[in-house]
């Protein structure tokens, strides 16, 4: 994940192109976020992702951080939801709604078009 990421962004580099990685938020993993009922029904349902989840993306939020120090442009999404008490959780793994999605996009598409101004 680290190094792919690494050498993608080196060769969007040379290129000319920029390189973002966005590390997507998961159901298993929300910051800020409160849980509506049915986001806790599929919290539960989904307990196999969530062990996983909860010990593997404390590891890439650091990675990530190292990508950043690397001079990659990194951006942890996971708290992207803020306080929204709506649900935006579409299975019990790691998809997200349209409205969601729509959170997600907007945020991605803000930070590209700030980095070109």
């Amino acid at each position: 994940w680290y190094n792919s990421s690494l050498q993608m962004a080196r060769i969007a580099r040379a290129g000319g192109y920029p390189y973002y990685h966005f590390l997507q938020p998961n159901l298993h993993m929300l910051k800020g976020k409160p849980l509506s009922h049915e986001e806790k029904s599929k919290l539960d349902s989904g307990k196999q992702f969530g062990d996983r989840v909860r010990v593997g993306y404390p590891m890439l939020q650091k990675l990530g951080q190292r990508l950043e120090a690397a001079g990659v442009q990194f951006f942890d999404l996971s708290s992207v939801f803020g306080a929204s008490s709506e649900t935006l959780a579409a299975d019990d793994c790691c998809h997200f709604n349209r409205k969601g999605d729509g959170i997600i996009a907007e945020v991605v598409g803000r930070v590209i078009v700030q980095s070109w101004r």
